[in-house]
């Protein structure tokens, strides 16, 4: 399991290039139906994956609308090929392991008992937003 290791320099910098170049380049507008807790409370926000911009629209809610301090769950694969999100806050998960997906599980729980928010993809996958029946990575009843 690889944790996360926040640094505030770089999580500034991504927002700016993530909020002025990629999100505005690509969309007219980012909309949020609804709110987040106003407290800081542990929060656990389970995102539906449709595509590669899940992460980055996160990050940016989790810049924007959240008052407490957000990680996101992230496939081991991804987290080794693109190592510079464990600097926003990913930590990675591997379900082909059970002893690693429970470490993951507990790094979540503990980030939770600190208020933290936990971002997770239940879908494990990208799939397109209309595909019926959604499908759901089994998690921890594997456990």
């Amino acid at each position: 399991m690889i944790k996360a290791k926040k640094s505030y320099l770089f999580r500034f910098i991504f927002h700016m290039y993530n909020t002025n170049w990629l999100l505005r380049r690509s969309f007219n507008s980012v909309r949020l139906k609804g709110k987040f807790p106003s407290q800081a409370t542990a929060s656990l926000v389970l995102v539906n994956h449709s595509s590669w911009w899940d992460g980055l629209v996160s990050f940016y809610l989790s810049q924007t609308q959240l008052t407490q301090d957000s990680y996101a769950m992230m496939g081991e694969p991804g987290l080794k090929r693109f190592p510079f999100f464990r600097k926003i806050g990913a930590f990675s998960i591997q379900t082909n392991s059970k002893s690693s997906l429970i470490n993951s599980l507990h790094y979540a729980v503990s980030l939770l008992k600190q208020e933290k928010a936990i971002w997770m993809f239940p879908q494990g996958k990208e799939q397109h937003t209309e595909l019926r029946p959604l499908r759901f990575q089994s998690g921890a009843a594997i456990c």
